[in-house]
């Protein structure tokens, strides 16, 4: 068995944005920052970033939207 791919994102709410922050699959680990948060790699942050946004159209796509719970309002 392959496991999932692992994102992690960073979420700024005020901005209404994302971005990926590592990325993970079984042919590897990447990352966008490095440890003190200077910018590794443009390129992989827009292949990434470029990904996340796809895969955030699709879930959109198919119904899914972010919110506030029902509860919550």
């Amino acid at each position: 068995m392959i496991a999932d791919p692992d994102m992690v994102i960073a979420v700024y709410p005020e901005a209404e944005m994302v971005e990926v922050m590592t990325y993970q699959d079984c042919f590897g680990f990447r990352k966008v920052y490095s440890d003190d948060m200077s910018l590794v790699s443009p390129s992989t942050k827009k292949e990434l970033n470029s990904f996340l946004s796809q895969w955030l159209t699709n879930i959109k796509n198919q119904g899914h939207q972010i919110g506030k719970n029902e509860s919550e309002n």
